[in-house]
């Protein structure tokens, strides 16, 4: 809440939901799941929320006579959002959160395969065999979802079924190939930024998000209209030969390789700032 206060501390319009909120969320219903339920247990739960939330999304109504769809600002998750928090959502939109309530219980299921690919590493089995079934289950994810992506697309803002799926087969793989990669063939050249960045994970995003809403209330007149700090800097970099992706696309490394000073000193100084 602080983050989304942040430089402005307006709480009549503060935005209610977000990442670290979710992610909050995410660990609490994960959490209690674990220690109430067994493996197998777990997958049936995740394989159950997920469907409810398809049909919920695909099947339910929405009051006042509007047929179920996927719309931003029409469908069922967004309606609850703003009957609960309304005057409370994402400030790009005011009428719809990426974040929001409905979309945080396929959000869940994303923690459960976490909490399951964790469980099945700790098994007692030869590490080559867990390796190679975790890439299998990674690519059976990754096969259904593009099959579902087919009636509910792979959307990120709705958290949709397809999209956990998919983001969770992707996620195993890099584990794996990570796994294999440093932890078996012990090559670690490189991994530093990584190890760095990993150690300090929530600091690094606060630090970078505090930042960036700090750049965004900083307003100015340049070149006879109002800009905000971040729109002065984008402009400074931007040429006419230059795709304006591009520029956003070196702009964003180069604030990546920004916030990577106070994490690295914060690794290197063994500070790790835990919540």
């Amino acid at each position: 809440m602080i983050l989304n206060l942040f430089p402005v501390f307006d709480f009549e319009t503060v935005r209610i939901p977000g990442v670290l909120q979710r992610i909050a969320l995410v660990f609490l219903f994960s959490a209690i799941l674990f220690l109430t339920n067994s493996a197998r247990s777990l997958v049936l739960i995740s394989i159950s929320i997920l469907v409810l939330y398809c049909a919920l999304m695909n099947l339910v109504p929405i009051p006042g006579g509007i047929a179920p769809n996927l719309e931003p600002t029409t469908n069922i998750g967004a309606w609850l959002d703003n009957i609960v928090l309304n005057g409370h959502l994402w400030a790009h939109s005011k009428t719809w959160d990426p974040e929001g309530l409905v979309s945080t219980l396929p959000a869940i299921v994303s923690g459960l395969i976490g909490v399951l690919t964790g469980l099945w590493l700790k098994q007692e089995i030869e590490v080559k065999e867990k390796l190679l079934k975790l890439s299998i289950a990674a690519n059976v994810l990754i096969v259904v979802a593009l099959a579902w992506n087919m009636s509910f697309p792979i959307n990120k803002s709705l958290w949709t079924s397809s999209f956990v799926l998919i983001t969770s087969g992707i996620a195993m793989h890099t584990l794996v190939f990570s796994f294999w990669v440093i932890d078996i063939k012990k090559y670690t050249k490189g991994t530093g930024v990584f190890m760095a960045f990993g150690s300090n994970a929530i600091s690094a995003y606060m630090l970078s998000e505090l930042l960036a809403n700090l750049m965004y209330s900083i307003k100015f007149m340049y070149k006879g209209s109002q800009t905000s700090l971040k729109g002065f800097v984008f402009e400074l970099f931007s040429f006419d030969f230059v795709d304006p992706q591009l520029t956003s696309l070196v702009l964003a490394l180069m604030w990546v390789a920004l916030i990577y000073i106070p994490i690295s000193i914060l690794y290197k100084n063994k500070l790790f700032i835990k919540v």
